[in-house]
């Protein structure tokens, strides 16, 4: 290890992680700081949406993505037929060069509402309907840094999507992925997101979107829409 150090030193190769732990005074570091930029492992977008079922909530799926792409440019400049929709997740391949062209993936889920009692006539209150929850990853790169997108995603997207005459506080609720105690049960990163998104592990984001855990005898699939990518999404 010794001639390593010196060969490096000699080169002035020694990267930051070595340099730490080789430190002047021969001790380990007691952390290191993961700087990520915000939304890095992704973007959640939960919708309560009004009285809606799985049938209505599905057409909205290419809307929903173009208005994410206006929230991030100010820009109508696809249609739906610059969509693409996939049942499931794409391949390795597909998400790898998204990816590398900064296109953002939305992978959505469906769940149904939690039983909670019985209406008139012992109907139970929204048993029939669901409700939809939105996984974008790769927004990070368009993202405004002084939150005027995610304010944009606000008001596009409530009430237009929740089925809502009016505008409802909470409605639409955006989360950033991976984030305080989530740090390490969602450690996402470009190499490891089809892994993550394919093979869902419990306490994570992706198995809590593709388990719809109030009514387990009915799973609605998983769903992935991105920017073609012969277009040019940013």
């Amino acid at each position: 290890m010794k001639l390593l150090r010196n060969k490096q030193n000699k080169n002035n190769t020694t990267n930051a992680l070595e340099a730490l732990l080789y430190a002047p005074t021969g001790k380990l570091p007691t952390r290191i700081d993961f700087n990520a930029q915000p939304y890095e492992r992704g973007m959640l977008i939960s919708i309560s949406n009004n009285r809606t079922t799985y049938a209505d909530i599905v057409k909205n799926y290419r809307a929903q993505y173009l208005s994410l792409l206006y929230a991030l440019t100010g820009k109508n400049e696809h249609s739906k037929y610059d969509i693409k929709r996939v049942e499931g997740i794409p391949d390795k391949e597909i998400l790898l060069e998204l990816i590398h062209k900064k296109i953002p993936v939305m992978v959505c889920g469906v769940h149904d509402y939690k039983q909670e009692k019985t209406l008139y006539g012992g109907s139970l209150q929204s048993w029939e309907y669901q409700h939809q929850h939105l996984y974008v990853y790769g927004m990070h790169h368009h993202l405004d840094p002084d939150g005027r997108t995610t304010e944009m995603i606000q008001k596009i997207f409530n009430p237009r999507y929740t089925n809502n005459k009016k505008r409802i506080k909470d409605a639409v609720r955006i989360t950033e992925v991976g984030t305080g105690k989530h740090i390490h049960t969602d450690p996402i990163t470009p190499i490891n997101l089809h892994e993550y998104l394919t093979q869902p592990v419990n306490n994570t984001l992706i198995h809590y979107i593709s388990n719809n855990r109030h009514k387990p005898e009915v799973q609605y699939p998983l769903t992935t829409i991105y920017l073609t990518p012969t277009k040019n999404a940013i």
